[in-house]
């Protein structure tokens, strides 16, 4: 291989490595605000979001 191929091959990789970087901060912050909001739903009594996890038949 090149040294102009291996230099094109590692600029290809560090930009997929980046994107990759971005989508999973991206996700990560749509999981943060999504717990904000189910905490802010909690505190205002609103606990419709739960009946979907927790089992209250008890």
């Amino acid at each position: 291989m090149t040294e102009a191929a291996c230099t094109i091959l590692i600029e290809e990789l560090i930009h997929r490595l980046k994107r990759i970087e971005r989508l999973t901060y991206k996700f990560g912050q749509i999981q943060i605000n999504l717990r904000q909001s189910q905490l802010e739903s909690l505190k205002l009594g609103n606990f419709s979001f739960t009946e979907k996890f927790c089992d209250r038949s008890g």
